[in-house]
């Protein structure tokens, strides 16, 4: 680490803490007091930050201007400022920004190698502080901009506040056990958060209230990664907030908060223009509303849902992992590829009537097997799609296991895919049947019981043993000659 240069002799306790602030280099601390200007170097221990260096804020409270009074007027209308990383520790309520609405400004982030516990990181922003929020501010009409040039951490051990559009080619990487908060504004310039970099939460909350558009919302233009934390809308919970981008799951993800009084709002993944998500490692969503999920979901991992809300699936999910319903309700009104599906006391699983559910029978022996779990519910109001890999003679496959097999008052339909195609009629109580060639399938809803029975047709069978006899006469006549 190297040593700040500071203007007079350090504390004992201003040593101690920043002992314990990330390792920078080129770090200048500042000196200022409310509303000075960034752009007067005697404000900073080691002057203006550049883009190498650490614009560092010690239990400061008050606003640094960005750009006020900087005379940029009309023929030079974004003045920029640069710095490789901003950090706060201390327990002052920092902001960044500017004071005049009639002139705009840059703060471009270039990102600084550090290390932040035990990991090699670059850092964009860090709240160290053992207290205090840090906000990007900006006026209501003409903006302060933060541009990433880097894909970098915003750590926060306590909050962070972006009050301010975001741009340029870098993403950012949430890391902390505290919030990123993207602020509730209402001109439409601070809902554009335009960087291509993609968004991944990592560790700890992230929160925003309005969703913005495609390309121009709280995770801007890229992916949204979920590796694990949280994502909360702070809204008063009657609107439904869209989730534009492009998705990965791969960790533990909450989706709201389990406090009622924050008066969760609903969520839906946007598929309007062929966003996907995928699942890169076995992920489990803690829903505490509702949450439409129009993407389809691949990848060859499993998913589980858990918390009191409810997760409806719209896409046609191909992931091939298992499905496992912890508690709350988990609905399918598109499809679902995968059929081992485990619904745990307390979980209730729903194939609404335009849903599909599939069974993939690889084998003889093998195949998707639903479970319901004692205290569990299930209702199937949709299509059981029975996809063979193989045809497949006399066999029998236990598709529904557990103490209830279900309801199933109103299946929609059975239908055969794969290695037989068509369809099973309800013939009886608890009982569908069909005949397809020489084969007959028999699914017995109250046993969760698949079979297939494979008889000759008549003329095969004649032909069969007409051949047997030819053979057993030949046989004969050798053994006479």
């Amino acid at each position: 680490m190297i040593k700040k240069t500071l203007p007079i002799l350090p504390s004992l306790a201003a040593l101690l803490l920043l002992a314990n602030s990330p390792l920078m280099a080129l770090q200048t601390t500042w000196l200022g007091d409310h509303q000075d200007l960034w752009n007067d170097d005697s404000l900073w221990t080691a002057g203006r930050p550049t883009a190498t260096s650490e614009a560092h804020f010690n239990d400061f409270d008050g606003l640094v201007s960005i750009n006020f009074n900087q005379g940029y007027g009309t023929d030079n209308p974004l003045g920029i400022r640069n710095a490789g990383a901003l950090t706060k520790t201390g327990e002052g309520f920092t902001r960044i920004g500017a004071v005049n609405d009639k002139i705009v400004g840059v703060l471009r982030l270039h990102g600084l190698s550090t290390t932040i516990g035990d990991e090699s990181v670059t850092l964009l922003i860090g709240n160290f502080g053992t207290d205090g929020v840090f906000q990007i501010n900006g006026p209501s009409t003409r903006p302060l901009e933060l541009e990433l040039t880097v894909t970098g951490v915003m750590h926060a051990d306590r909050s962070i506040i972006l009050n301010a559009p975001v741009t340029g080619n870098g993403g950012i990487i949430k890391t902390g056990s505290s919030s990123l908060q993207f602020f509730p504004i209402n001109s439409t310039v601070f809902r554009s958060n335009t960087y291509t970099g993609g968004f991944t939460l990592r560790e700890g909350v992230v929160r925003f209230a309005d969703s913005g558009t495609a390309n121009e919302n709280p995770f801007g233009a890229g992916t949204l990664t979920l590796e694990n934390g949280t994502v909360q809308s702070y809204n008063d919970g009657t609107l439904t907030r869209t989730l534009w981008n492009p998705i990965v799951l791969a960790g533990t993800i909450q989706l709201g908060s389990a406090d009622t009084a924050a008066n969760n709002a609903d969520f839906i993944t946007d598929a309007s223009n062929s966003q996907t998500t995928t699942l890169t490692a076995d992920s489990t969503l803690t829903l505490h509303n509702t949450t439409t999920w129009k993407q389809a979901i691949s990848g060859d991992f499993e998913l589980a849902k858990a918390g009191a809300g409810t997760l409806i699936l719209e896409g046609e999910n191909t992931y091939s992992g298992a499905t496992s319903v912890e508690a709350g309700a988990f609905h399918v009104s598109g499809s679902l590829d995968n059929a081992q599906v485990t619904v745990a006391d307390g979980g209730a699983f729903s194939l609404l009537e335009e849903g599909i559910l599939r069974f993939q029978i690889t084998s003889a022996t093998e195949a998707d097997r639903f479970t319901l779990e004692s205290g569990g519910n299930a209702l199937f109001d949709g299509t059981l799609d029975l996809a063979f890999g193989q045809a497949t003679e006399n066999a029998t496959w236990q598709l529904f296991d557990g103490t209830a097999a279900g309801d199933f008052t109103n299946l929609e339909a059975i239908t055969l895919s794969g290695a037989f195609e068509g369809a099973l009629s309800l013939t009886g109580l608890n009982l569908w049947e069909g005949t397809l060639g020489d084969s007959t399938f028999v699914f017995q809803t109250d046993t969760g019981l698949l079979s297939v029975t494979t008889i000759p047709e008549p003329g095969t069978l004649s032909a069969l043993l007409l051949g047997m006899a030819i053979l057993g006469a030949v046989r004969f006549g050798k053994t006479q000659s």
